[in-house]
């Protein structure tokens, strides 16, 4: 028979297995919160019972994604490290799996303008119980309850998987979970484009992906490494492309932007940031050609993508 540690051991196991058969798919920390103080942590099962019933709830077919994140409230403290990942992840899974379906809540178009008159109004989500309309107040409880929080591009309103919510616990899960939530909470405090284009300035994107790059190299083995990846590629276009309505370099003139070029021509030393190496090349080649785009530059920055991604 098998004892305690060994039961909190296979509840871990499952449950991490359940939460990624449902993860797929998707900054830096630098701009993260400050992270809270940690909580006393028990490394060995001491939370077995609370995670048990965390076990029988994650199981349940329809669980949604704010029964999960009250639990974790409730209970995460109480856990030892590696459990208190697996409630994160499993967290995060609920949250991707219910995100459609809150989606389709947001889209009806009395709603949408009814959440246009709300955030124009510059009101508190916050305060979404004290909301007088039923059906808006229904529609931001589910979202704040979710662990979403909502954005707005080309002139429709959607939720998003509020990450900035996971930092409160930082310090009670691994290493890899907590650098990937500082990455991960700077993406959903302030997105990098917005109806085709970049909203953050060019040092920022560069940063950032300094930051995802950083993350790859220290965890490359992480579960979370596939979706750092992924985001770590939709920076290199970034950088190396801009956006369809901020371009890298003038649809007319062919000349890189200006504030673009100041950041590029200083980036980070450091010999261990391959980024870094590729945009001091990039701007070695771009001062040969009077800093315009030609078919050298356009080959230059399309194997610099394809390589940076590997």
């Amino acid at each position: 028979m098998m004892d305690k540690k060994q039961i909190s051991a296979v509840l871990v196991i499952g449950l991490l297995a359940l939460a990624a058969a449902g993860c797929s798919g998707p900054v830096a920390g630098q701009t993260a919160s400050p992270a809270p103080q940690p909580a006393a942590l028990v490394e060995d099962g001491g939370g077995t019972a609370a995670m048990a019933a965390f076990n029988t709830l994650a199981g349940k077919r329809d669980v949604r994604a704010a029964e999960l994140l009250a639990a974790i409230e409730g209970g995460i403290r109480t856990v030892s490290r590696n459990e208190a990942t697996a409630m994160i992840v499993a967290a995060e899974a609920a949250q991707k799996r219910d995100l459609p379906r809150l989606e389709e809540m947001l889209s009806p178009e009395g709603l949408q303008r009814k959440l246009d008159g709300f955030f124009r109004a510059g009101l508190d989500p916050g305060k979404a119980g004290e909301i007088g309309d039923a059906e808006l107040r229904a529609a931001m409880l589910a979202v704040r309850e979710g662990g979403y929080r909502v954005e707005t591009a080309e002139g429709m309103y959607f939720p998003v998987i509020d990450y900035g919510r996971y930092r409160q616990y930082r310090e009670l899960v691994t290493a890899d979970l907590a650098a990937y939530i500082d990455l991960m909470a700077v993406e959903s405090d302030r997105a990098p484009a917005k109806d085709a284009a970049l909203v953050i300035g060019w040092d920022e994107i560069v940063r950032r992906a300094l930051a995802q790059e950083s993350f790859l190299r220290a965890y490359e083995d992480s579960p979370r490494a596939r979706d750092i990846r992924n985001l770590y590629g939709r920076y290199l276009s970034f950088i190396f492309y801009g956006a369809n309505n901020t371009p890298l370099f003038a649809y007319d003139t062919l000349t890189i932007d200006t504030e673009a070029r100041a950041v590029y021509a200083a980036p980070p030393s450091g010999s261990d940031s391959r980024l870094g190496a590729r945009l001091r090349e990039y701007m070695d080649l771009l001062a040969k050609k009077g800093f315009r785009l030609d078919a050298e530059v356009e080959e230059y920055r399309k194997q610099a993508v394809t390589e940076l991604r590997e």
